[in-house]
């Protein structure tokens, strides 16, 4: 048997890896893109405003941001001021 250690990297695909190693590529780790058109142009305004964010570090930290208060179900709301504004369950 044999093992290769497929670590996940910027601008990398690890099934390309594979092929040049002369192994069938793995279905487990097929990289699927969206074409931008296929989501609300809202949707697509955000992920350019966080690619825009020069530290990686940062950038990953704001996308892990957003994706927490997705998942905790926060609840957005229009303030009597005509903000927005957002609760989330701790």
């Amino acid at each position: 048997m044999t093992c290769f250690p497929l670590a996940d990297h910027p601008g990398g695909n690890s099934n390309e890896l594979l092929t040049m190693a002369g192994w069938p590529p793995l279905k487990v780790i097929e990289i699927r893109t969206e074409s931008a058109e296929a989501f609300p142009h809202e949707t697509v305004d955000v992920v350019w405003d966080i690619a825009r964010i020069n530290r990686s570090a940062l950038r990953k930290q704001m996308a892990e941001a957003i994706r927490t208060l997705l998942k905790r179900g926060g609840k957005f709301f229009i303030t009597e001021a005509n903000d927005l504004a957002l609760c989330v369950p701790l």
